[in-house]
């Protein structure tokens, strides 16, 4: 109860003071917590016995001291609310201090240092005097005192102000000062490098590490301010944004017109001529400008005509550099006339075509040579031509038009002799029951309204008995063609279906029980060759057709149509050379027997100049062609002497 009363009064005594010498005690405690400073002071004071006695050293209170508080080091320290209590004239934090206490970071209320001026520990602030910094100076200052009379601040490897880039702009780093104060803002532009992650950089690799008007040297990695309209350029990073970098020069345009080019005033101003346009949008691969600066095709590109070449020139089918290249010699993919011609024909037309031809070597060489011609009274017909051993039987018709005489002619292949063979009931009729001359052995055949055969040395034609008592066989314009000793006929005139043969060695017909044609033909032609028939004969619209007929199965088929088949054939007879059926139409159209297809180029006939030719085959398998010369009424034999 006594130290209870003696705060009371205590309290009351300050008033009464404060009220005689005004504000200044008060203001020496204006802000301090006085019942926090007695509550900490709690552990310092015993609260016992308040008629006993101080101890000196057990911190206890005294009620008849005035209020001193022990400060456990051997004395005393007095509570105070004006410093006119205190024998130092100090009051400080609520305690008699030793002195003032000026500094912000000083307090006499220091536990265990009461009574005492006393730095503020570290990190604390009772007075308000260390307030943390704003802004970029927050870092620098954290607030509160540093336990040594002083405001805390940052060390000077504190950053305050991290390093960034944007905008080409770098914010560069900065360390507190010892003032704890950040340095002022210190800024770098990049120009001409863009911002790297939070500097600018000093080099680049690509176009994204420089200024949008400069562009990255690959070589020095250097940033190189971008050209401008009609300066040179490798790339199209080296021309302003705007630009084009085209045909080497930064263009105000994208794309030049066919055969232009950007010029120095970086416009589309320069005419092509005679190259490639690369960078126009038609006029490169296979073509190219000529010198009027129009886009043509090159050297050795192909062509039907010489307006299309920018060398204005086409041969052998190519754009060539010159207008002829020499014998065997083609123009080429090079269109330098570098291409030899092997084995075939110098189509340049200079001089080795028709009876030559080129060999191996490109040299060239004959192809056919003449071995014989004759005269003859009236105009041969190629349907009347054929080979039996070494003679060549040609006829023209036994009732020819008026004016005209009829002939039959055998030519010797090894005498080269012409011989006049006998008409004597030779049958060739012109107009009715017309047929097909064949061969077997050394003999020759013709079957129409009659059936006959003749042989070389033979006075007359002999006629086949069993022909005219044969039940319909009498028929004229069938397909006719001979496997073995067999001539085999097919159709007749009325487009019939028949298939029929002449058993020569037996001298019989057989007329039935063979399988018939598929459809009913006339007039058409036939070849054989390995135990089968070959037929070709034309539909009512024209389109060529093949059958293939095999002996040993007595079965036809039709082969499939074929773009290269002939448009023509009437009466004839296809002689078998080198794994080929011949037929004269356009030259020497070649039937493979293997693929059964017609090849599309003929055989070039010994001279076009000259009309109706025909082939023969030889036994011994060599090639001879007839030829008709109507301004000379001569019949002219060729022999292919090609190997």
């Amino acid at each position: 109860m006594t130290y209870r009363l003696s705060l009371i009064s205590l309290a009351i005594l300050l008033l009464l003071l404060s009220s005689e010498v005004g504000c200044s005690l008060v203001s020496d405690f204006e802000g301090y917590d006085f019942e926090k400073v007695v509550d900490d002071r709690d552990a310092q004071v015993d609260g016992g016995d308040a008629g006993s006695a101080g101890d000196g050293d057990g911190g206890k209170v005294d009620a008849g001291d005035g209020g001193k508080i022990d400060a456990g080091d051997g004395g005393a320290v007095k509570r105070c609310k004006a410093s006119v209590e205190c024998a130092t004239g100090f009051c400080v934090d609520g305690f008699c201090c030793n002195t003032r206490c000026a500094g912000g970071c000083e307090s006499c209320a220091i536990p265990g240092k009461l009574g005492r001026c006393t730095p503020v520990p570290k990190g604390e602030d009772p007075n308000g005097a260390c307030p943390p910094g704003v802004g970029d100076n927050a870092p620098c200052i954290p607030g509160g005192c540093n336990g040594e009379n002083d405001c805390l601040v940052a060390p000077p490897t504190q950053v305050c102000r991290a390093a960034s880039c944007s905008d080409g702009v770098a914010v560069d780093q900065a360390f507190c000062e010892d003032n704890g104060v950040c340095p002022a803002l210190s800024e770098t532009e990049c120009f001409p490098y863009a911002c790297g992650d939070d500097v600018c950089n000093s080099s680049c690799d690509d176009q994204e590490e420089c200024h949008p008007d400069y562009y990255c040297d690959q070589d020095s990695n250097v940033c190189i301010e971008r050209r401008q309209a009609g300066d040179n350029c490798d790339a199209q990073e080296q021309c302003a944004q705007e630009l084009t970098c085209l045909d080497g020069v930064c263009c105000v345009q994208d794309r030049c017109p066919t055969c232009r080019n950007c010029g120095e005033d970086g416009e589309c101003s320069v005419v092509i001529e005679g190259d490639k346009d690369d960078s126009g949008r038609t006029c490169n691969e296979e073509l190219v400008c000529d010198d009027a600066g129009d886009c043509k095709r090159e050297l050795g590109v192909g062509c039907s005509d010489s307006s299309q070449c920018a060398s204005d020139i086409c041969l052998d089918g190519v754009c060539c550099s010159v207008p002829e290249c020499g014998v065997c010699i083609d123009c080429g993919q090079s269109g330098q006339c570098e291409q030899k011609v092997t084995g075939r024909d110098d189509i340049s037309g200079l001089s080795c075509s028709g009876t030559n031809t080129c060999n191996s070597d490109a040299e060239c060489i004959r192809r056919w040579e003449i071995v014989g011609k004759t005269g003859v009274s009236s105009p041969y017909y190629p349907e009347y031509v054929t080979a039996a051993d070494i003679n060549i039987m040609f006829a023209n018709e036994s009732n020819p038009p008026t004016g005209t005489t009829h002939y039959v002619n055998l030519f010797n292949t090894e005498t080269k002799n012409f011989v006049p063979v006998p008409t004597t009931n030779d049958e060739f009729y012109c107009c009715e029951y017309m047929g097909t001359l064949v061969s077997y052995d050394t003999a020759f055949f013709f079957m129409s309204k009659d059936a006959v055969y003749y042989k070389p040395g033979y006075t007359a034609w002999t006629t086949i008995a069993g022909y005219l008592t044969a039940p319909n066989v009498q028929i004229g314009e069938a397909a006719t063609a001979v496997i073995g000793d067999r001539i085999y006929r097919i159709g007749g005139r009325g487009k019939l279906t028949l298939t029929q043969y002449y058993d020569i060695g037996d001298d019989a017909f057989i007329t039935t029980g063979l399988a018939d044609h598929p459809v009913g033909i006339e007039s058409a032609c036939a070849g054989a060759y390995n135990g089968k028939l070959y037929v070709l004969y034309y539909q009512d619209d024209n389109t060529p057709k093949m059958t293939e007929y095999t002996e040993e199965r007595d079965t036809w088929v039709t082969l499939p149509n074929d773009a290269n088949a002939p448009l023509g054939c009437i009466y004839r007879n296809f002689p078998v050379w080198r794994g080929f059926l011949l037929h004269s139409w356009n030259g020497f159209r070649r039937f493979n027997l293997e693929s059964r297809v017609w090849e599309p180029e003929p055989i070039p006939i010994p001279d076009p100049e000259l009309s109706e030719w025909t082939p023969a085959v030889t036994s011994d398998g060599i090639l001879y062609a007839l030829g008709y010369d109507a301004s000379e009424k001569l019949v002219l034999v060729y022999r292919w002497i090609l190997d």
